[in-house]
């Protein structure tokens, strides 16, 4: 008999009432986003404050390339959750457990493909969004560094996503609030203590990511392995999950592109304007 993974109450929302359920699942997705925000927030924090405003220009600098990067990483997710959703339903544990691996090794190849590129054409990147000479050299470590994350935060979107699928919004809420903590204590350790600057928060940044990454890894083994296999030839959900995440990706893109579009006009026409404040006579 096919085991459904549905008699499992604690990770079921179609079980008893719905109301307390689904607030059950909601709650930790809206503590998970207000987690990644402050995130954000004490970077600023404590790099405007312990550093000065031209590092924390550097790191804004690139805040759009690294948005991209981002929203195509939750769409990715969106995609696979909603296919594990699906086999989790239909209690079709072996192809959800074929799905994951076959994800898993996509992303990892995609993402260091993604991370090497990054790395070797920050300058290019950087340029081509108008980047000032002036945040270049503190921009380019930043983005070089952080990049080098890009693997463990693209897993992490994979991990929350089929976690979330099969109906556990709390281990991705514990993964962001590793992150976070880790994130924070790591920025005040290299940027207060140790002083390395613009270096140090990209560093605590990844190495958040990797902690981060590596809970959600122990904890979906664990969850996959206490799913039964069931008597079905698994097939790959990969293309499924790709064009379920397919429209949130177009959407990603074409909004991060033209957040990149207008930082390149407002920096075009800042160094326009600064060429024509130097060059107008000086009057007497």
């Amino acid at each position: 008999m096919r085991n459904t993974g549905l008699n499992n109450s604690k990770y079921s929302i179609t079980d008893g009432k719905l109301i307390p359920a689904f607030l059950m699942f909601m709650l930790p997705l809206l503590a998970t986003s207000v987690l990644m925000q402050s995130y954000v927030f004490v970077d600023g924090l404590i790099l405007g404050n312990f550093i000065n405003e031209e590092a924390l220009g550097s790191v804004n600098s690139v805040s759009s390339i690294i948005d991209i990067c981002t929203l195509v990483q939750v769409a990715i997710s969106g995609g696979c959750s909603i296919s594990a959703s699906h086999l989790y339903g239909a209690g079709k544990n072996s192809e959800l457990k074929r799905m994951i691996r076959d994800f898993y090794m996509i992303i990892l190849a995609v993402s260091v493909g993604i991370t090497i590129l990054a790395v070797i054409g920050a300058n290019r990147i950087l340029e081509f969004i108008n980047t000032p000479d002036t945040l270049m050299e503190g921009a380019t470590a930043y983005l070089r560094i952080v990049f080098l994350g890009v693997p463990f935060t693209s897993l992490y979107a994979l991990q929350s996503g089929a976690l979330r699928g099969m109906g556990d919004s709390k281990r991705p809420l514990g993964g962001i609030a590793i992150s976070s903590c880790v994130n924070i204590g790591l920025d005040l350790l290299f940027i207060v203590v140790l002083d390395m600057g613009i270096a140090g928060v990209a560093v605590a940044t990844v190495a958040a990511n990797v902690l981060s990454s590596a809970y959600l890894h122990i904890k979906l083994t664990k969850r996959a392995a206490g799913l039964t296999d069931d008597d079905d030839e698994p097939r790959s959900r990969v293309a499924e999950c790709i064009e379920l995440g397919l429209p949130q990706i177009v959407q990603s893109m074409v909004t991060s592109a033209g957040k990149v579009m207008l930082q390149n006009i407002t920096a075009m026409k800042t160094d326009l304007s600064s060429r024509s404040l130097q060059d107008r006579p000086v009057q007497i």
